[in-house]
């Protein structure tokens, strides 16, 4: 682990150090937590992207049977579900 130097608020501050706490957790532990939370949001915009750039791949082909067809509206439905679009 590599030592970080963060500023926060006064606010942010105080309310870091109550929630640790209350949880019973260091306040580094919960920092350490909310970066996480927020790359793997990163992560999954990533994940997203790279999910729509394959979904019309093939939109415009016409050799293709309707199984194609259908496994591209599984996908778009799919991506539906999963970011509510």
């Amino acid at each position: 682990m590599f030592r970080t130097q963060v500023y926060l608020t006064e606010d942010e501050r105080k309310r870091l150090r109550e929630r640790a706490k209350r949880l019973g957790r260091s306040q580094s532990e919960l920092l350490r937590e909310a970066v996480d939370q927020y790359l793997d949001r990163d992560s999954d915009s990533e994940t997203r992207k790279a999910f729509e750039d394959v979904i019309g791949m093939w939109k415009d082909r016409s050799d293709l049977d309707d199984l194609y067809d259908n496994l591209r509206k599984a996908s778009k439905k799919r991506l539906k579900e999963l970011w509510g679009e």
